[in-house]
């Protein structure tokens, strides 16, 4: 098994599975693979009425992004009923911040191998391969979303940004993006 070039060594006892099983059961493992974030059917749903997606909405929070106001705007938050006004030619910047791709990180790579280790070694016996990838796409998933509700993610919303929310939690304020993190097995 390989983690982002980190590979990690699976050991087990005399007598834990018959050397055929294990060869088998290592050639159906190769078959599968999971993928965890925001997939293509989620992805797609709009988010407002100006054709704007969920999954672009979450690339802005995920990468970063500058945009400019073409037009003078005035507007009420429908969260706290302020008005706001953003003159044409302001720069919006939206802050990268990282929530998909968190398994970069050292500490949840070493985290994520050892979910995988300790599936396999639950599911050997079994040969449930799917189950493993299930269980370790599932462990993905959730560190997503703990990410964004631990109100860990850095840097905190801007002045304006937290009078329209009513809140400084960024990346959450209809649960879009959160509800649309998911983990597919394929």
């Amino acid at each position: 098994m390989a983690v982002n070039n980190q590979v990690c060594t699976i050991e087990y006892k005399k007598g834990d599975i018959a050397t055929k099983a294990a060869k088998a059961f290592y050639k159906n493992l190769e078959k599968h693979y999971v993928t965890v974030g925001i997939h293509r059917e989620e992805g797609a749903k709009q988010v407002g009425n100006n054709g704007y997606t969920l999954i672009k909405n979450a690339c802005n929070q995920e990468f970063g992004n500058t945009q400019t106001v073409e037009k003078t705007r005035r507007f009420k938050s429908p969260y706290t009923g302020k008005w706001f006004y953003i003159k044409k030619g302001t720069q919006l910047n939206i802050p990268p911040r990282l929530f998909i791709r968190i398994f970069n990180s050292n500490k949840i790579k070493k985290e994520l191998t050892g979910v995988f280790k300790n599936q396999i070694n639950a599911n050997i016996k079994k040969e449930n391969t799917y189950q493993i990838y299930d269980a370790v796409g599932l462990w993905g998933q959730l560190k997503q979303k703990e990410r964004i509700i631990s109100n860990s993610i850095k840097p905190k919303n801007a002045k304006m940004t937290k009078v329209y929310k009513g809140s400084n939690t960024p990346m959450y304020l209809t649960g879009e993006i959160f509800s649309a993190i998911k983990h597919e097995v394929h």
